[in-house]
């Protein structure tokens, strides 16, 4: 629909405000560098100042000028280290490698603590244990010299109560399984004119039989 000259006039004119309302007024990258003034350029920059620490070598590679100023960044620091940071430093090593050597230590004596106790408690069970077969074996000792006992005074006429129920009870005992009490008096062992005398029988006995052909 075209608009009539009438409507036209009647719109009102817009300020320069009006009209850049909405556009973008605050600083923003551009593609044309600033022009550089004379004085800047002839000025050298910090940077550079900073970066040669002196006239610059021909022929350096990036890596011997970093090597060349961490070099000179530790001479640096160092110099400015003081007797006191060197001391303090040098405790603290010391101290470092006095606290791994105890730690060390510690777990060694706790390793050699624990095998000392196993062995301590195996020893103990093993000690107990033969005391134990020992004690058993005195006891049947001390019975069998009781029972002995008892019956020489059964047999004396002079035994107590408590000795006769004893050697009854063996007694009966013996019955019910079938074997017979120990003697009372052991054999005599033999002695070296018995053996003599038993060695000389034989011969006298071979010596006294008549030949075949008397």
């Amino acid at each position: 629909m075209p608009i009539k000259p009438s409507m036209a006039t009647r719109m009102p004119l817009r300020s320069a405000s009006d009209a850049t309302r909405f556009t973008s007024t605050t600083p923003h990258a551009s593609s044309k560098q600033p022009p550089v003034s004379a004085a800047t350029s002839k000025a050298p920059s910090a940077a550079s100042r900073l970066s040669g620490n002196g006239p610059k070598k021909g022929g350096e590679t990036p890596e011997e000028r970093v090597r060349r100023l961490r070099a000179a960044h530790e001479a640096a620091r160092k110099a400015q280290v003081s007797g006191f940071d060197k001391a303090v430093g040098g405790g603290r090593r010391f101290f470092d490698v006095a606290h791994r050597v105890t730690i060390a230590g510690l777990l060694g004596f706790t390793a050699l603590a624990g095998l000392i106790s196993v062995y301590s408690v195996y020893d103990m069970v093993t000690y107990n244990r033969k005391r134990r077969e020992d004690f058993t074996e005195a006891q049947k000792l001390m019975d069998a010299d009781s029972l002995s006992a008892a019956r020489i005074a059964f047999i004396n006429g002079t035994a107590t109560e408590d000795q006769i129920q004893l050697v009854e009870d063996a007694n009966a005992q013996a019955r019910e399984t079938g074997v017979k009490l120990p003697p009372l008096l052991a054999p005599a062992p033999p002695t070296g004119a018995s053996i003599a005398l038993g060695a000389a029988a034989p011969a006298a006995s071979r010596t006294e039989e008549p030949s075949p052909g008397e």
